[in-house]
């Protein structure tokens, strides 16, 4: 489909199809198989009440493929889930295509924002450090010491990395999609 804002023909596939395998997804997706687990369907009866096939139904489960607010309303309402599960599970869904957490702006060193992404979509992570605490484990104390022990000015610059720092450790503690 062509979108005429955009002048262009991938708006619309990147609208519908854009957030696949990133950890919001696969958060989102892990949730809605826990959903149908619980209501006490197999992929084929979820599939067979939405009128897709089996694999469809694993590639949505699996953050794969149709990710998108109404094909999660229509797998809530095939599983008849309602309330607060309904509505954390369409909130999750809405804020699929909301920008990821080091969109800071100017400043972030490539690698930095390379790194990030590395690590969002990790499923397992060994750190080899030659510092006694490795960054992900460190405090805002810690880590400002030796921000600042190793030169690092502003005192704004330090603070950024220090919040960058914390929003990868938070990635980390929210566990395994």
């Amino acid at each position: 489909m062509y979108c005429k804002s955009c002048n262009i023909w991938k708006c619309f596939a990147r609208n519908l199809v854009s957030v696949q395998d990133t950890p919001r997804a696969r958060a989102l997706a892990k949730e809605l198989r826990a959903v149908r687990n619980a209501a006490g369907a197999t992929m084929r009866q979820a599939g067979d009440a939405l009128g897709w096939s089996e694999a469809k139904v694993s590639r949505f489960e699996t953050a794969r493929r149709g990710l998108t607010l109404e094909n999660v309303r229509l797998f809530l309402d095939a599983l008849s889930v309602a309330g607060k599960t309904h509505d954390r599970l369409l909130k999750m869904a809405r804020e699929l295509d909301q920008p990821v957490w080091w969109e800071f702006g100017g400043g972030v060193p490539v690698q930095l924002t390379e790194l990030a992404n590395a690590e969002s979509r990790a499923v397992h992570i060994t750190s080899v450090a030659d510092v006694r605490i490795p960054g992900l484990l460190q405090t805002r104390e810690h880590s400002r010491a030796l921000l600042s022990a190793f030169g690092v000015e502003p005192s704004d610059r330090i603070e950024q990395l220090i919040a960058i720092r914390q929003v990868r450790q938070g990635t980390h503690q929210a566990g395994p999609c």
